[in-house]
């Protein structure tokens, strides 16, 4: 179980403003400047994104079949997971909130991120999950 998995981990939880970076010192690692979320493993390897920590933590302990049993599926699934996270992201910010990225509208953005929507209603309408 999740659990189980976390128990052997040891676990630092700090308040963080989502606008700021704090400054962490994890031993015996040297001090890090990281936002939310941070993994340091046993190797002294640092996983700074949530996606390769989900990654991390699903591949050693799957309990609830979370991913595609196949392979090729399972590549599947984590492309749509960065698509979502990477791609989209990119377009739904840019639309969403133009003025940080120096852009008058969004609009173009918009449309981008609407295509990308469409790919994934197309996937539904022939199956009943994504993945």
């Amino acid at each position: 179980t999740v659990k189980a998995l976390l128990e052997t981990l040891e676990i630092v939880r700090a308040l963080v403003a989502l606008d700021s970076r704090m400054r962490v010192t994890l031993a015996p690692t040297p001090p890090l400047i990281v936002t939310v979320p941070v993994l340091v493993l046993t190797d002294g390897a640092v996983l700074e994104q949530s996606l390769d920590i989900m990654r991390w933590a699903l591949e050693r302990h799957d309990a609830e079949a979370w991913l595609p049993a196949g392979e090729t599926s399972r590549q599947d699934a984590w492309a749509l997971i960065a698509l979502n996270d990477g791609e989209f992201k990119h377009h739904l910010d840019r639309y969403k909130y133009p003025h940080r990225y120096g852009l008058t509208d969004g609009v173009a953005h918009r449309a981008q991120a609407s295509d990308l929507l469409e790919t994934l209603q197309r996937r539904l309408a022939a199956n009943a999950y994504l993945s």
